[in-house]
């Protein structure tokens, strides 16, 4: 998955370290990884723009197959909410991406949502 954007040809191993170990990388080749990421999974349409209809519904599959709590899963569509609209959009998607992330980070951990120490994904 993370090859096949274009954009991710000279992406670093460090970047993808740093995302496997639930850290939001802060290179443009690992910005743009999460933007990749996030396309796949329908979360930012291809003109880089979020969307919550698209996140709700990989949330949504996601808490089914690891049978997670309602009130989980709606606090985290509440951080997604809220970081959409607090990053709208900008003309790059991989910086996007970065901006959601760490916004969403934020909120997750303010919900309690991720143990202390852990990364954003």
């Amino acid at each position: 998955m993370f090859y096949e954007n274009k954009k991710q040809e000279t992406m670093e191993i460090a970047d993808i370290q740093t995302f496997m170990r639930r850290d939001i990388p802060k290179s443009k080749e690992g910005k743009c990884m999460m933007a990749c990421v996030l396309k796949k999974n329908d979360a930012m349409t291809d003109d880089g723009k979020l969307s919550t209809e698209g996140m709700r519904t990989a949330v949504d599959s996601m808490a089914k197959k690891y049978t997670v709590k309602k009130d989980i899963v709606e606090k985290v569509h509440q951080a997604m909410v809220k970081c959409t609209k607090n990053v709208g959009s900008t003309t790059d998607d991989c910086e996007t991406a970065y901006k959601f992330a760490n916004c969403f980070k934020d909120e997750a951990n303010a919900k309690g949502l991720m143990p202390t120490g852990q990364g954003a994904f």
